[in-house]
């Protein structure tokens, strides 16, 4: 009875985040960021004087770096401890080959 409960509790509530969801995208679906950098209605209204409160881009302010795409294979392979001349590894080359194969 309480795993029953359970489901039908948890498909309620996706069912009202999802429609609650689907009011919210269908209520902003005018409001656009233009070039002067406020938040508009289709009307010209003003909602927010500056994108994010903050005049901040996200994508701007991150700086993630990924080691891996720098290094070459010896490094990379003394850095992951990969095994080379087990059976798995060779099947796995071979099938990579295999694959490139028939993609020609």
């Amino acid at each position: 009875m309480g795993g029953r409960e359970g489901l039908i509790d948890t498909a309620v509530k996706t069912a009202e985040t999802g429609y609650i969801q689907r009011r919210l995208i269908k209520a902003l679906e005018d409001v656009m960021v233009k070039y002067d950098g406020t938040v508009r209605t289709s009307k010209q209204q003003i909602i927010q004087f500056l994108y994010g409160e903050d005049g901040m881009a996200g994508e701007n302010i991150e700086d993630l770096k990924i080691e891996l795409k720098e290094l070459g294979n010896a490094e990379l392979n003394k850095r992951c401890n990969f095994l080379h001349g087990d059976r798995h590894t060779q099947e796995l080359s071979l099938s990579m080959a295999l694959g490139q194969a028939r993609a020609r």
